[in-house]
């Protein structure tokens, strides 16, 4: 999905459900079988049957979100066979012991490259029920890197010398 489409489609699915599961894909090695390691450049939402996928695009640049209708793991993954894709569930760790969790609201930040149209954002904040929030970074080297308690002064060390970042936010309210 590309254009008014997709941002369209994120905002509904967060303006309409509540997400259930937090899951970073990843894959086991054959020779090593109890060795599940990450491949964390998409994050994957669950929420209504729906997956919100947040994955880093042009070499770590951006953010995409977009809504999925099932987890697609990376094509590496997919075509070698000495892997078998799979992925971790982190919902406890990232949404604590409830069983659901609302979006109340999403801070994008966009630079010069960024597309709010297209889903394509320098960075992505979740401010979930309650007040949590967690920050997402696609410049980490192995990929997406979701921070807890994301924070403005996270950003600020983060800025791009000479060019300052323009905040977008949707809001349930």
């Amino acid at each position: 999905m590309t254009g008014p489409d997709r941002w369209a489609a994120v905002t509904a699915l967060l303006g309409g459900e509540a997400f259930d599961q937090f899951l970073i894909p990843g894959y086991t090695d054959h020779e090593k079988k109890d060795d599940f390691r990450i491949f964390p450049f998409s994050v994957f939402l669950r929420a209504g049957g729906k997956y919100l996928r947040l994955s880093s695009v042009d070499q770590g640049d951006q953010l995409e979100l977009d809504v999925r209708d099932a987890i697609d793991h990376d094509p590496s993954l997919v075509e070698d066979d000495d892997v078998t894709p799979g992925v971790v569930d982190l919902t406890s760790l990232y949404f604590g012991e409830v069983e659901t969790v609302r979006c109340r609201e999403l801070v994008v930040h966009l630079n010069g490259r960024s597309s709010l149209l297209d889903g394509r954002v320098k960075y992505a904040e979740l401010v979930l029920d309650g007040g949590q929030r967690i920050l997402f970074d696609p410049l980490w080297t192995f990929g997406v890197r979701a921070i807890p308690s994301g924070s403005p002064d996270w950003l600020d060390r983060h800025a791009e010398a000479g060019q300052p970042l323009h905040v977008e936010r949707w809001s349930r309210d």
